[in-house]
């Protein structure tokens, strides 16, 4: 066991090759050894889920980038059929983590049951469940109403959330700015108290400066969230109509 130990010290990756799991031998551990791993292991597994997190972001990212290239198809496609895509990619991007990612989920206080909720992240190791991130994708003008359900679906246990607008019939510039508003202002009033306040609101996550990072309270226990919020914009109005022109000049 020593020297399963000092190789986790060196490099906790080489004993996941070999499938070796240190919580089952932290009883025989001498107290100082055991201290210094449990610590070690928090500050991996801290550093682990930190990854893990813009590991979703950049592939949810990739997966609308790869959408909007084809506009006129993706204006065609169904709000249903968007989030099976994203889902899909997430899940290959993510299978080699234990990472589940679940759609039309019942989850918090959903109205409707199944059905309700897009994307659910969750890991399932050890005969351990642990939630990681709940997702909402609609059309542009249900934001408002699918922001206030994401809220309403995630919980002090969950480490983020993300919105998707898809977008095909309003202006994308308005859309942003709307959205921004709304961001900016928004609060849930409960007999006279404002929760889930927008407490920041940052532009740009990192090289990728199109995603908007709103950042939340828990009224529960007051620790912080982040939403992460997308756009899959499949409405390119003038760009369709110089296509035309160009076809048309043949």
């Amino acid at each position: 066991m020593d020297n399963f130990i000092t190789i986790y010290f060196a490099n906790p990756d080489i004993l996941k090759k070999f499938n070796i799991e240190l919580n089952d031998y932290i009883d025989l551990m001498p107290y100082d050894i055991r201290e210094r791993y449990l610590c070690t292991n928090r500050r991996n597994k801290q550093n682990t889920e930190v990854e893990l997190e813009e590991l979703i972001v950049r592939l949810i990212y990739t997966a609308i980038k790869q959408q909007e290239k084809d506009p006129r198809r993706l204006r065609q496609t169904k709000e249903t059929e968007l989030s099976d895509y994203i889902a899909n990619i997430l899940q290959v991007g993510l299978s080699s983590r234990d990472v589940v990612i679940a759609g039309e989920q019942p989850s918090g206080f959903a109205l409707k049951g199944i059905g309700e909720l897009d994307f659910f992240i969750y890991t399932q190791s050890n005969s351990t469940f642990s939630p990681i991130a709940i997702g909402e994708n609609k059309e542009w003008n249900n934001f408002t109403k699918h922001f206030k359900q994401l809220l309403g679906y995630m919980n002090e246990d969950i480490d983020f959330g993300f919105t998707i607008i898809f977008n095909k019939k309003t202006n994308l510039k308005t859309v942003l700015e709307n959205r921004e508003t709304f961001l900016r202002e928004f609060f849930v009033e409960i007999n006279g108290k404002k929760y889930f306040e927008t407490i920041e609101l940052t532009k740009g996550f990192k090289e990728l400066k199109d995603i908007v990072i709103s950042t939340h309270k828990n009224p529960e226990n007051g620790t912080l969230f982040k939403v992460y919020h997308f756009i899959a914009n499949a409405y390119r109005p003038e760009r369709e109509e110089a296509a035309k022109q160009a076809r048309s000049n043949k």
